[in-house]
């Protein structure tokens, strides 16, 4: 009875946020959004979204890897970073594959997201939301760009389950890639649920609200939000499904990674990021390797071949 009556405030709060970003948004310039969209031309059909922080080391295989997966177009705002991640990025800015946004302050998640959607929103028909600790992998034939074209037009957001990946028993960071040297993953306990986040993506004209629950795992859209299996979804009221496309989440790595990044703080929490506070207290309880999985590895050659 108590869970129920949980989850039906959560229910009554979250309709009332939805409700209040309608009507700031305008009854008006709702219905000229959805009017407009059929007739729009778009320059790419998939981006990503990314903000980032001394993340050098890992640029060029999460961008050669999502390129492979049909992302055409990448919006990387840089946290001042202080290691060279303009020097590994600039390749790619001058063929036009990145957009390149130095963007500083603490907590910078929220508002380099509400840039790239007024900035980009008539640039890219879909954009995702990951992390560059994040990959989309596809466990079927089918690509992220297929799915989404299968999609029905009332969609306007796609979330894509996690699976959470340890550090696979590497203490320092090993040679080669991060697709690779971490197969191991989390599965769900009565005490850690991982398998519950997702990320989205989004058509970006559909958005009215940003930076409410879950955030920066979902948005307030125009129109539905649906899993893989089209099931509408209330802001991730329940685990998705994950046997045509998750998101393998990197969370991990080595201790030796995880601890440098800990030292960076966080882009949406901040620099003091309270779950942070103790650093290895934090990586052995995130840190779960129960399950060998190989549903990446057939991407690891042509990564390596984009590479070199």
């Amino acid at each position: 009875m108590i869970n129920r009556i949980k989850n039906i405030l959560r229910f009554v709060k979250r309709s009332a946020v939805y409700a209040a970003s309608l009507i700031r948004f305008g009854g008006f310039k709702c219905f000229k959004v959805i009017k407009e969209e059929p007739s729009l031309k778009f320059q790419y059909f998939l981006s990503v979204c990314l903000v980032a922080k001394n993340e050098a080391l890992y640029f060029r295989e999460w961008i050669e890897y999502h390129r492979l997966q049909g992302i055409e177009k990448f919006y990387v705002y840089d946290n001042e970073s202080s290691d060279n991640t303009f020097e590994v990025l600039k390749p790619y800015i001058e063929k036009g594959i990145v957009d390149y946004i130095f963007w500083p302050g603490d907590k910078s998640q929220v508002s380099s997201y509400k840039d790239c959607i007024k900035k980009h929103k008539y640039d890219s028909k879909w954009i995702a939301f990951i992390d560059i600790d994040e990959f989309i992998v596809p466990e079927e034939r089918q690509s992220i760009v297929d799915i989404l074209k299968g999609l029905p037009k009332s969609v306007s957001q796609f979330l894509i389950g996690w699976v959470i990946y340890g550090s696979s028993g590497h203490e320092k960071k090993p040679e080669g890639l991060v697709i690779e040297n971490y197969k191991y993953r989390g599965v769900d306990s009565e005490n850690y649920r991982p398998s519950r986040l997702f990320k989205p993506v989004v058509n970006p004209r559909m958005i009215i609200g940003v930076g409410f629950y879950m955030f920066p795992h979902s948005f307030l859209t125009i129109g539905d939000t649906v899993d893989e299996n089209c099931v509408k979804q209330m802001r991730g009221e329940r685990i998705l499904s994950k046997n045509k496309i998750r998101i393998n989440h990197y969370y991990c790595k080595s201790k030796e990674e995880w601890l440098s990044r800990c030292n960076n703080g966080d882009v949406f929490f901040g620099k003091k990021h309270k779950e942070e506070e103790n650093h290895l207290e934090t990586f052995n309880y995130r840190n779960k390797n129960d399950v060998l999985d190989f549903a990446v590895e057939r991407f690891v050659d042509a990564v390596k071949r984009k590479l070199n």
